[in-house]
Order: structure tokens, then sequence, then C-alpha cells
């Protein structure tokens, strides 16, 4: 529940921002988690950059649809020195699990 309050009041900081951006009228403007950024900086003509903390490797462990064994294994072509245990993938698992209505 508390994750549908964030992405909610994060969706009420878009008029703010709007107005912000047409003020300064950056040449780029990062993002993370706003999903409509993109559009409302293309709109203003102002590139967005998408920026994220986790790394590119970490990432690809949160696609829908994987298995504990996905996890396991990992994909074809992944360093075949990297495994997780099952209690650390069971732990992943519970990030791919769908919280609140969604993003």
């Amino acid at each position: 529940m508390e994750h549908d309050l964030l992405l909610h009041a994060l969706d009420l900081t878009q008029p703010a921002i709007e107005s912000m951006l047409s003020d300064l009228q950056p040449h780029f403007v990062f993002f993370d988690f706003m999903h409509w950024l993109p559009g409302l900086a293309r709109r203003l003509k102002i590139k967005s950059v998408y920026y994220t903390p986790v790394s590119p490797a970490v990432a690809g462990f949160f696609a829908e649809g994987l298995l504990v064994e996905d996890l396991m294994n990992g994909p074809p072509g992944f360093p075949t020195p990297i495994r997780l245990y099952k209690h650390a993938a069971l732990e992943l698992m519970w990030f791919n699990a769908e919280k609140g209505r969604g993003a």
C-alpha cells in the first residue's frame, strides 16, 4: 500500500516539475522513477536521460516471468562462476512480485 502512495505522490509533482522546467529551460533533465517525465520533457523540447543507480547486471534479475531456477543459473552467456544460491534467488523473487497496482 505504501508503494501506491509513493507513486501517487510522485505523480502529484508533475505540474510543479513542468513549471520549473518551463522556467529554467535546461538542455537536459535526469529522471529515474517518473515514467511521465520523458513525455513532458519532449513537449518542452528538453532531452531526458534515464538514470538508475542499479547496474545493468543487477537490473537483469528484475524481469517478469523469472523462476527461481532462472535466477540460480543466470541467462545464457552470463559468466559461469557467478550463481545465486536458492535462498538469495527466493529473496529476489520478492522484488519481482507485483506490489500494489503497479506503475
